[in-house]
């Protein structure tokens, strides 16, 4: 699956962030950080993480070994021509940004029966990466931080599930509680639909109208109470057909017949 191309791009990826390469950086020791510049390495390689710090260890190590020559050679007073240039395809794309920042020495505090209690022993990078079965313990901390936001978005995401469950079994309680609609709610509501169709004041004017004939029919049912009225929905009053209209004051109420009248003028006469 590796190839030279392949790792040469890794490596350039890997160098654009340093936070995973230079023991200088504020956010070095930063764990979670560090896992967020892997995961975007992974993306950017469409790899899984793992693969690429195992791919990683094993270019720093070739790294560190062909370092360690080249120094030798300079330590062992060769001349320009003779010293040690390394021929690995990788070595100068890693020492581009690597020859300053990896850390020369690690301190190990140890304690024998042969020792004195707190001897430091000092052990190069160089040794450490070329024995790497003998000397490299890696100690995994949990990601604590991020685990924790993890555990609190499942928390969240579980109590909106609840009260989004909670909300569906109400509503279905609700319904089956209620009794089914008869014949008047369904027509009721199928009016109500047609009317929307209509403007505001043709509506008032439809359901002006639509009260009417309810109120004509209830007066039909009733004979004895309501006799001789008709109500004009286009009217804003209603009048009814046999209504007396009011004497003027000037007029009596009741006169006598004309016969009468006419027959004491005569006597009178």
């Amino acid at each position: 699956m590796w190839d030279n191309n392949l790792e040469l791009k890794f490596i350039e990826f890997f160098q654009a962030e340093p936070i995973l390469w230079d023991t200088k950086h504020r956010n070095y020791k930063n764990k979670n950080l560090n896992h967020d510049a892997w995961g975007r390495i992974a993306q950017l390689m469409d790899l899984p993480i793992p693969d690429l710090k195992k791919k990683k260890e094993s270019l720093f190590a070739s790294y560190r070994k062909y370092r360690k020559m080249v120094k030798d050679s300079y330590q062992s007073g060769a001349g320009e021509n003779e010293l040690y240039k390394p021929v690995w395809f990788a070595y100068e794309a890693l020492d581009g940004f690597l020859s300053d920042g990896l850390t020369p020495k690690i301190t190990i505090n140890t304690q024998s029966r042969d020792e004195q209690p707190g001897t430091s022993t000092i052990i190069s990078e160089e040794e450490i990466m070329n024995k790497p079965g003998e000397t490299k313990n890696e100690i995994t901390t949990p990601r604590t931080g991020r685990s924790r936001s993890l555990q609190c978005e499942v928390k969240e995401a579980g109590r909106h599930v609840k009260e989004a469950l909670s909300l569906f079994q109400e509503s279905v309680k609700r319904r089956e509680s209620q009794e089914p609609p008869d014949d008047c709610e369904i027509y009721g509501m199928e009016l109500a639909k047609k009317l929307r169709a209509f403007s505001e004041e043709e509506r008032l004017e439809i359901m002006y109208e639509f009260d009417g004939i309810i109120l004509n029919r209830r007066r039909t049912k009733q004979p004895n109470r309501f006799t001789n009225t008709v109500f004009n929905p286009s009217s804003e009053y209603t009048r009814s057909s046999s209504a007396i209209s009011s004497p003027s004051p000037g007029i009596a109420c009741y006169s006598e017949p004309l016969q009468h009248k006419i027959a004491s003028i005569q006597m009178s006469v």
